[in-house]
């Protein structure tokens, strides 16, 4: 039997060989395909083109111009066959005579093998006929579009290499286009019935996706292209006139329901041919393209992206995995170096190098060296460590500290003595610098480690990116349009799902975001200025009150507390707390410096956990002996979820369902080289109000007054009025003996099981 291995390999050989078998054929299909377009009744100019474009490839080209030219025969009668068929063979042989060199690897070699080869053939025939102007005419045209569709294959299926401008963008949508038409212009002539066509019908449904997905602008611009490439062959304008305007009027109504899109395409396709009272197959084409496009899944429609605008910033996924990728690396080294700082290392300085650093000081020259240090060195060193062990008693050393057998056999004792003591306070002195480093080194290495995962964290949210929502776009633009707003409009969700819609305008009025959101289905925050002459709008989340009350120490000058609360574009609502030690200036300064470096690091999208423990790390490293708790409410207005983190600060309170309860304060020291954090997470309905206090504010053990007066607000409080409240009753209760904060926050609509 075959193991799995084996038959793996077979199978992927059985497919590579399907596949050399089916990729001439696909090519000699096509070849043959465009060897039938004919443009203006007499020229068929796209099978020599075909050929140009990729006969240097190996079996495959072979087999493009080969198709190219029996495509040619089978659209002609034997003497123009015959004309077209020789093009495609002799355009075949030039390529495949320059192959490899420097000049086939230039952009314009195939348009030149082409039209050359049209050229020297086609020169035969006209001349054969004295030059005459229809002649000559179609002569040249073949010639020139020879050319034109040589350049154009190659960049319709051929993708962008390195960074991508705008002009590389426009011109390979448009070769896509050019290239799509070219293919229905071929399938034009295959019928099915009344008239009707493979070929236009395709092109209909075409356009019609481009106006469903790109808006009038792209369904237009779809329309005109195929119809344009149709009238050559024999339209006489009509074909343009009917796919242009059917595009133009589809794309307005597009964003909407399908089936009004489809309507639109279908009526106004049917009004051009009533006028043109000739054509009425094109009715049966665009009905046809109608019903398709209505039943088609929408996923399915994503094959015809290539006639939809590109968006601006085509590489934005390129560029944010570039970004994640570095953030990720120089996490990477920091937390390296965070490994080489925590490593473990030998002491510099011990109390064996002590004694025996005064032993070559002393005993040099000394005829009882060889005896104590040599043959009787263990009962030598444990006579000095008992001797250091008397002088690190006292502090200092003297003769008397030396073992008696010892100094009665010494006849240097006193100097041993002295330089024994002189080594000792060297140690000592060694010892507290290593102490010293170890902790130094011990704070960096908690710091690197601590930067580490912050970029670790942001290269995840580089990873996440934002997702765009071109239908809401779409449905945004038209509504602002309904509203007298003509501005681009760009629509997005952040990861949690919060949506965003930015207006290019520096004002959007109360009416204009009211269309809005009956067009989205959501309400919007207050309209926000975002950038140059722009608005933000938000889509609503849970809906918070804040209230906030300080009353400093009685006696002093300066709140040793401070604090703050703000709301993210991602729908993140903060509340940061900070208690400086002490009260007064100093405790004052520090608990601001803490909430204002907590606030940067959170807006910049670092979590509650990693910003406490840097906010703390900036009191830490500033050695002046003081420190501020850290105290941070994170509230996700779109899920509805919380969550308390604590450094050091104290306990806080829940409201839920009627009842209050406490969070107990952390124990841990913002002064440690690692502090840890504490975080409480709250589920989505689990929380009426939420109150963050310090320390000066808390009741005795066993008091549950706070709880009591949370319980008397209920759900409909006033945030301000309870804050207030607190503070009052917390300074009565102590008679001002220290600082007091309270920050209350009230969630509206708390109680929703489920928020997207």
């Amino acid at each position: 039997m075959k193991t799995t291995r084996e038959a793996v390999k077979g199978r992927r050989a059985g497919a590579g060989v399907l596949e050399r078998l089916l990729s001439p054929a696909l090519y000699a299909a096509a070849g043959f395909l465009l060897a039938q377009g004919k443009v203006f009744g007499s020229v068929t100019p796209f099978g020599a083109a075909f050929t140009a474009a990729f006969g240097a490839r190996r079996g495959d080209g072979v087999a493009a111009g080969l198709g190219a030219a029996l495509g040619a025969l089978a659209a002609w009668r034997l003497d123009d066959g015959l004309k077209y068929a020789a093009a495609c063979l002799l355009t075949l042989v030039a390529v495949k005579a320059f192959a490899g060199t420097s000049l086939a690897r230039t952009r314009f070699f195939g348009a030149a093998a082409a039209s050359g080869s049209l050229a020297v053939v086609g020169f035969v025939f006209v001349a054969a006929e004295s030059f005459p102007i229809s002649a000559t005419a179609a002569y040249l045209a073949e010639i020139a579009l020879a050319a034109l569709a040589a350049v154009v294959f190659p960049y319709a299926v051929s993708g962008p290499r390195g960074e991508v401008t705008t002009r590389e963008k426009n011109l390979r949508a448009a070769s896509k286009l050019i290239a799509a038409a070219l293919v229905l212009l071929s399938l034009s002539s295959v019928p099915v019935v009344a008239g009707v066509t493979v070929g236009r019908t395709a092109a209909a449904m075409l356009v019609l996706a481009a106006a469903g997905g790109g808006g009038m602008g792209a369904g237009a611009a779809a329309g005109i292209a195929f119809g344009l490439v149709f009238d050559a062959s024999g339209g006489g304008g009509f074909y343009t006139l009917t796919l242009g305007a059917a595009g133009l009027v589809a794309g307005v109504m597009s964003g909407g329901p399908r089936l009004l899109t489809a309507s639109a395409f279908s009526l106004t396709a049917a009004a051009c041919a009533l006028i043109d009272g000739t054509r009425f197959s094109a009715l049966y084409e665009t009905f046809v393209a109608a019903t398709a496009f209505v039943m088609i899944p929408e996923g399915r429609l994503r094959f015809f992206d290539f006639l939809m605008p590109e968006e601006s910033g085509s590489t934005a996924v390129a560029e944010r995995r570039r970004a994640r990728d570095r953030t990720l690396a120089l996490g990477e080294v920091m937390s390296d170096a965070a490994g080489v700082l925590s490593a473990s290392r030998a002491p510099a300085l011990t109390r064996d190098k002590a004694y025996l650093r005064t032993s070559a000081r002393v005993c040099g020259g000394c005829a009882l060296r060889a005896v104590c240090w040599e043959r009787e060195r263990d009962a030598t060193v444990e006579n000095m460590r008992l001797a250091l062990d008397r002088v690190r008693a006292k502090g200092r050393a003297e003769t008397e500290d030396l073992p008696p057998a010892f100094r009665a056999r010494c006849s240097r004792a006193e100097s041993f003595a002295a330089v024994l003591g002189e080594e000792y306070r060297v140690y000592q002195l060694e010892r507290r610098r290593q102490v010293e480093s170890d902790r130094r080194r011990a704070i960096a290495a908690a710091r690197y480690a601590a930067a580490s995962a912050m970029l670790t964290e942001t290269s995840r949210e580089f990873a996440e990116g934002l997702e765009w929502l071109g239908s809401e776009q779409t449905a945004a633009r038209r509504a602002l349009s309904s509203a007298g707003i003509a501005a681009d409009v760009t629509a997005w969700r952040y990861p949690n799902g919060r949506r965003c819609v930015e207006v290019a305008s520096e004002r959007v009025s109360a009416e204009a975001i009211k269309a809005l959101s009956t067009a989205l289905g959501c309400g919007f925050c207050e309209p926000r200025p975002s950038g140059e002459g722009t608005t933000l709008l938000l889509e609503q989340g849970m809906k918070l009150r804040v209230g906030a009350a300080t009353i400093r120490k009685s006696g002093s000058l300066a709140n040793g507390d401070s604090g703050t609360y703000f709301e993210t574009e991602e729908g993140d609502f903060y509340a940061v707390l900070s208690d400086g030690m002490g009260s007064g200036e100093a405790a004052s300064a520090e608990s601001m410096r803490t909430v204002r470096t907590a606030e940067k690091l959170l807006r910049a999208g670092i979590s509650p956990t990693h910003a406490a423990e840097q906010a703390a790390a900036v009191s830490a490293e500033r050695g002046d002996e003081t420190f501020a708790t850290v105290d941070i409410l994170r509230v996700d207005t779109s899920a509805g979820r919380a969550e308390i983190t604590k450094l050091g600060a104290s306990a806080s309170f829940v409201l839920a369902a009627g009842r209050a309860v406490r969070i107990p304060q952390d124990g841990g020291s913002p002064l440690e080289a690692s502090p840890r954090p504490k975080t409480v997470s709250l589920r989505p309905g689990s929380f009426d109000c939420i109150l963050l206090a310090t320390d000066g504010a808390l009741p005795a053990q066993g008091e549950r007054w706070i709880e009591e007066m949370l319980e008397r607000a209920g759900t409909g409080g006033d945030p301000s009025a309870l804050a207030r409240a607190v503070t009052e009753e917390a300074a009565r209760r102590t008679g001002g003996a220290d600082d007091i904060t309270v920050v209350a926050v009230f969630a509206d609509d708390a109680r929703r099981d489920g928020q997207a």
